[in-house]
């Protein structure tokens, strides 16, 4: 159960990817380092598969620590 402090919509995951590529545009934009928008983005990537290989269509608190854990 959540508390409405920590409240989270959940995100559809075929939404991620757009927010995925806006948020690596915006480090760039910024003038992060092309090593640290690398990072950011593999993990992002691999969350995806993530999300992609366990047929997971909403991102939430729960998605997220699962994703942790593997």
């Amino acid at each position: 159960t959540r508390s409405n402090s920590h409240a989270c919509p959940d995100i559809p995951s075929h939404l991620l990817i757009s927010l995925v590529e806006g948020f690596t545009l915006t480090c760039r934009v910024e003038g992060k380092s092309p090593n640290t928008v690398n990072f950011y983005k593999g993990i992002l990537d691999r969350f995806i598969w993530y999300l992609n290989e366990f047929s997971l269509t909403v991102v939430n608190p729960m998605v997220i620590r699962g994703f942790f854990e593997v």
